[in-house]
């Protein structure tokens, strides 16, 4: 019976062919509904609406509905999405939807209905402001090669049409290095050149590549930077360092199990009021701490930190000029983000722009993604380099590797930057909140640092100890809007649009990662200076900070950190053998790991010695003979 119905077993039933769609010369002029909206009506029940799936692919009713229309009649249909290029609030959701699939249906096709008019709509859809939907990557790949079609058919772009589209080029360009992963980038990268090249812009264009330069040096202010020091921060600089001393030995003491836990008496004993600051016997008694009993076992200092989790850190102990040598120290770290569009110190490379040292710059940041450098490539950089002058060049390619190696980026160094930006907001925090502090005498300075370390490492329900433990029991017992607001306030540092940073987020790690330009620059002055045999430490430097840190399986840096094993390779000399022999016990990645070890015995062999000989060698003697 199911047989007679449904017909043979396991035969796919044939679609219902889609109605012959109402070409747009033949539609009622009195019906003022936008063409795209009557042409869905007119396929009836053969669509369901909004149409909100992948309407192009090839068994789509609305696919075979518009392959069936004449030239002029798509032409006409992909100019009826205009409200696309408005702003969003003029459309509603479910129009936009069916616009946008009605868009990329037009667009994904073997033959796309090239006419003036759909040229001169596309060039605009990619410079209208409220357009977003097009700066997707695959949306972009076919207009793009809508438009290529265009060009090979002979259709000539007007002088509007090739302003959008080189226009688009350069903001392509400019924010291509925000996609969040490197295989986007490097797509983004290719449609960059491909825009390029539909508008007839050379890569030797002289005020183009200004233009693209100009974008690689528009360095912003990073919301990582430090930010001054209060007028007092001496002060409370050296209070904090004291209630951090306090914190480790109240850690010790409490480890004893002391009577005061669980007598008041003792408590009163052992703590005291100062400065109006109420105390608060058996704190961790409170429902709110009820897994805390009065025995100390939870106290949040007697717990070992996350090892990668610099907010896990412990009342960092960091006297005032602690403080200060410590951020002079980390400045450069504070001051980059490694992965934004710009380049950071592209005005070191760059010095005065003359023409060579922009073509020379444009070398560095476009070179191509190979083990070493190819032969012309070092040939022609080596020109512009002695065109330049050849010692001024390698200065500056020296101070600029440095900004990415000196200090290495690890997670030693992103736990010290979080310990200088929080010490900060404490700083300016506590001389907001407490400014008779300042006046009491050192007695009651040793009190309060007392009962503010007490409350910091024992105030926690959960989360990391902090200063902020002190400031939550405080506003407990003293309840003061005006108080909790400030708190709020000084939590963070001011958020804009451009600067979105949270302590409590900790460092994020993308800051840390080169976008592709810059990783290019990198690489390639890595390569350069493999020309000095003087360049040996820094060489060294550059590949462990390449490889010093890493999101997840992605190291920092992998191809920098080839390119400094092969340049050290190149230079050849003992000093570079024993680099890599240090190089080899340092990098714990396997992949670098075994290049450093094929540059070694390539290496050794070209001496006359053993690689394990020169492990040897490497090792250091600590000052013995």
């Amino acid at each position: 019976m199911l047989r007679r119905v449904f017909g043979r077993k396991g035969a796919t039933p044939t679609p219902a062919a889609a109605p012959e769609p109402t070409p747009a010369s033949a539609l009622d002029p009195s019906d003022d509904r936008p063409y795209w909206n009557r042409f869905l009506d007119s396929l009836g029940t053969q669509v369901n609406r909004p149409i909100n799936s992948v309407v192009w692919h090839a068994d789509s009713p609305v696919k075979r509905a518009v392959a069936s229309l004449s030239l002029s009649d798509r032409s006409a249909l992909l100019c009826s999405l205009e409200p696309l290029l408005g702003p969003r609030e003029d459309i509603s959701i479910r129009d936009r939807i069916e616009m946008k699939e009605l868009f990329d249906c037009l667009t994904y096709s073997d033959d796309p209905p090239v006419t003036h008019g759909t040229v001169d709509f596309l060039t605009r859809a990619l410079v209208a402001p409220d357009v977003d939907w097009i700066h997707e990557t695959f949306t972009l790949e076919r207009v793009h090669r809508f438009l290529k079609t265009a060009k090979d058919q002979g259709h000539p772009f007007n002088s509007d049409e090739r302003e959008r589209i080189a226009s688009y080029a350069r903001r392509l360009e400019g924010k291509q290095f925000d996609a969040y992963s490197k295989g986007q980038q490097d797509r983004s990268a290719s449609l960059v050149k491909l825009f390029y090249a539909l508008a007839d812009i050379s890569s030797d264009d002289r005020e183009i590549n200004a233009a693209r330069i100009d974008q690689w040096c528009d360095h912003q202010p990073s919301p990582l930077r430090f930010r001054p020091l209060p007028y007092h921060a001496r002060f409370w600089s050296d209070f904090l360092a004291l209630v951090s001393d306090k914190a480790e030995a109240l850690k010790s003491e409490i480890a004893k199990k002391p009577v005061w836990l669980k007598d008041e008496a003792a408590f009163n004993d052992r703590f005291r009021s100062v400065g109006g600051v109420p105390l608060d016997f058996g704190f961790w008694t409170r429902d709110a701490l009820k897994d805390w009993r009065g025995d100390g076992r939870n106290f949040k200092a007697m717990k070992k930190p996350e090892e990668d989790n610099p907010r896990e850190r412990l009342l960092a102990h960091l006297p005032h000029d602690e403080l200060v040598a410590e951020r002079t120290r980390l400045a450069t770290l504070a001051d980059l983000e490694w992965h934004r569009a710009y380049i950071p110190g592209a005005d070191i490379l760059l010095g005065k722009r003359s023409e060579a040292e922009e073509d020379l710059f444009l070398m560095l940041v476009e070179s191509k993604a190979q083990p070493k450098a190819p032969a012309k490539w070092r040939k022609d950089a080596l020109k512009l380099i002695h065109q330049i002058g050849r010692p001024k060049m390698m200065d500056r390619f020296e101070r600029w590797l440095a900004l990415f190696a000196r200090p290495a980026l690890d997670e030693t160094s992103i736990g010290q930057l979080h310990d200088c930006h929080q010490r900060a907001l404490h700083i300016a925090l506590f001389d907001r909140l407490f400014p008779d502090w300042k006046a009491l005498p050192d007695e009651d300075l040793d009190a309060l640092a007392d009962w503010v370390a007490l409350t910091s490492i024992g105030n926690h329900s959960d989360g990391p100890c902090s200063i902020y433990g002190f400031l939550n029991s405080y506003n407990r017992l003293v309840p003061d809007p005006a108080r909790i607001e400030i708190i709020q306030q000084g939590a963070t540092y001011p958020k804009t649009d451009a600067e979105r940073y949270d302590i409590g987020n900790r460092y994020r790690r993308p800051f840390a990662f080169p976008s592709t330009p810059t990783e290019n620059a990198l690489r390639a002055v890595t390569w350069l200076l493999a020309e000095d045999a003087a360049n040996v430490p820094l060489l060294e430097d550059v590949a462990i900070a390449a490889t010093a840190l890493k999101n997840s399986d992605r190291l920092r840096s992998k191809m920098v950190a080839n390119a400094a094993i092969a340049s050290l390779g190149t230079i050849g000399t003992p000093e570079a053998l024993q680099a890599l022999g240090r190089l080899r016990r340092t990098i714990a990645n396997k992949a670098i790991g075994n290049a450093v070890q094929k540059a070694m015995d390539k290496l050794a062999a070209k001496h006359g010695v053993q690689p394990d000989d020169i492990a040897e060698q490497s090792l250091p003697d600590y000052g013995f003979d």
